[in-house]
């Protein structure tokens, strides 16, 4: 109901981790319960890629350094106003760690998997 009255702006990252041509998709333990890819929200006084780089970590234990944006999208759902940029990263070695709680499995997908098919 709040979101509904108040319209609230908020904002999120999302970060494509590619190693040797595989994509990193990761299975949420809340909300729709489905595969995306890491991320999640920009806490107060945070950047968006500083909150792309701890979004990962957290959720697959895995550093990155370098992130470069890709993109941005604006998403009126919930009835709230979110702005989302999306980020990328290579990554050198593709051992993860899942937290277990936000994120229940991951796994790498090679990038010619028909769902990356346009």
């Amino acid at each position: 109901m709040y979101w509904f009255l108040f319209r609230p702006d908020t904002r999120g990252v999302k970060c494509v981790l590619e190693c040797n041509g595989h994509v990193l998709f990761v299975r949420l333990g809340y909300a729709h319960k489905g595969w995306t890819i890491p991320g999640g929200g920009v806490k107060r006084g945070e950047s968006f890629e500083e909150a792309a780089r701890r979004e990962v970590q957290e959720e697959v234990g895995i550093l990155v350094e370098n992130v470069r944006k890709i993109g941005e999208y604006k998403n009126t759902s919930q009835y709230k106003r979110d702005t989302v940029e999306v980020f990328y990263a290579a990554v050198a070695i593709p051992t993860f760690k899942v937290d277990g709680f936000e994120i229940v499995e991951a796994q790498w997908a090679d990038q010619d998997y028909p769902a990356f098919a346009s």
